[in-house]
């Protein structure tokens, strides 16, 4: 999943305005406009007990008497209701008094860079990943960066460069992640050129790492700039939350709810991912909101990109989320496909004068993960078997396993075959067109018919 915690990093660069040449204070370094400052130099007329009219503006300390400023002197701010800003120099005060102001005036970032750091460590831990690993160290970087600024009560220059020397290493981590996730949806792209969702990817990622750099540029001249990366939709993520509703109105038109109950959870998810701002904190929300039956995989060590599992083992058998998905996911496709056979069933009896017609077919089912366009999650190898009943005009249909030989054994009839008297039942038996090696079938109930109501099609010799 792409990490929306790693924002651009350029953004946050730029809006520190680090790219601006040598320190220049840590009051004001924002690069924004700010109304004049007036100031008043008590200093100065002590000797005279004198202080100037406070209702005129005195020309900065620095134009008047450079000799009386002292390098990095501390300045705090205070804005008397007669008068602009006034600010005084100093370097002394109470220590708790320098800490909040710093707080308040260069921890402009830091809430973004905690919440950044910790969604990343989120993210990392539910999917680990050397791009989740970078990502930790870029935010890192960023966090201390913010709090070595915030420290630097004194403006220490050593401490500025300092500051300024992990903004620019968490900006050079993070750009290479923006170009890793570019590189890494070329690369899907290549191997499914004919996917829409990779295009979009590749589109996506394209473009925002260019807005990412064009802001940053912007940024030069208008501080504000650099936020508009954050403001704007992942079109990617729109793209798959459209695709994920169709699937899922799909689903639901087939019968298949469970299903698509699942790939509604995506279609939420990729919603929220397309959502600039709340998208920064995915890895929070995530994990709570994916379907049940992703957790159930992730603890059987099943994960998306990897080969698919088969069958359950039997201590996972009676897990909530098998029960609850497989299980009345497989029950909904059976029924599905007993609906499409049933208008070709029906008239191969009529034509056929026959009381029931019985088509089994090996039909192993595929699972995908959840939203993730065909990628597979794990594979039931299975056979179907449905039935046609003219007396009661129903179809009824279900899957069934191999037994421990490797074989399909149905030691029962279907629902729908009454076998006596003077019934014709038709049973015809096919193996998957996908199937390369031989499959076999053990019928017994319809096998050991002694009636002759069982008239059994095998052109693949696959009944044992």
């Amino acid at each position: 999943m792409k990490m929306y915690a790693q924002e651009n990093a350029l953004i946050r660069a730029a809006y520190r305005n680090d790219f601006f040449g040598p320190y220049r204070g840590r009051e004001g370094d924002d690069g924004m406009s700010s109304p004049p400052i007036y100031r008043f130099d008590e200093t100065a007329h002590l000797a005279s007990g004198e202080l100037p009219d406070r209702g005129d503006a005195v020309p900065p300390r620095a134009e008047r008497e450079p000799h009386l400023m002292q390098p990095h002197a501390r300045t705090t701010r205070s804005a008397p209701e007669s008068f602009g800003m006034v600010e005084h120099a100093t370097t002394s005060g109470r220590p708790q008094n320098r800490v909040l102001n710093s707080v308040k005036t260069n921890g402009r970032w830091l809430p973004l860079d905690v919440a950044g750091l910790a969604s990343s460590v989120i993210s990392e831990k539910q999917n680990p990943s050397p791009m989740g690993k970078a990502a930790i160290a870029s935010n890192a970087l960023f966090l201390g960066g913010s709090l070595t600024h915030i420290a630097n009560l004194h403006d220490l220059r050593p401490l500025a460069q300092a500051s300024r020397a992990m903004t620019f290493a968490g900006m050079g981590v993070g750009t290479g992640l923006d170009i890793a996730q570019l590189v890494s949806d070329a690369k899907d792209l290549k191997a499914n050129p004919n996917d829409e969702q990779a295009k979009w990817n590749v589109g996506n990622s394209a473009a925002r790492l260019g807005l990412g750099i064009g802001a940053a540029a912007a940024a030069v001249f208008c501080p504000p700039a650099a936020l508009v990366p954050l403001l704007v939709p992942d079109f990617a993520q729109i793209h798959q939350a459209i695709s994920l509703r169709r699937q899922e109105t799909d689903l639901r038109a087939q019968g298949r709810d469970v299903e698509a109950d699942a790939i509604h959870a995506e279609y939420q998810l990729a919603a929220l991912n397309s959502t600039p701002l709340v998208n920064l904190f995915a890895p929070v929300y995530t994990h709570r909101m994916q379907p049940e039956v992703m957790a159930f995989e992730a603890s059987q060590g099943n994960k998306p990109g990897g080969a698919p599992m088969g069958d359950i083992s039997p201590d996972a058998i009676g897990s909530k989320a098998v029960l609850q998905y497989y299980g009345q996911a497989l029950d909904q496709r059976a029924r599905a496909f007993g609906e499409g056979a049933l208008p070709s069933l029906k008239k191969a009896a009529q034509e056929a004068g026959a009381d029931s017609v019985t088509a089994i077919i090996h039909a192993p089912q595929q699972f995908d993960w959840p939203g993730s366009n065909g990628a597979p999650m794990r594979i039931f190898d299975r056979a179907i078997i449905a039935t046609y009943s003219a007396k009661t005009d129903s179809m009824h249909a279900e899957f069934f396993g191999k037994d421990k030989g490797g074989v399909f054994r149905l030691p029962y009839l279907n629902q729908g075959t009454d076998l006596g008297g003077r019934s014709k039942n038709i049973v015809v038996v096919n193996r998957s067109a996908s199937d390369q090696a031989p499959v076999k079938f053990d019928l017994d109930a319809y096998t050991n018919d002694r009636t002759g109501s069982v008239i059994l099609v095998d052109p693949d010799r696959s009944v044992v």
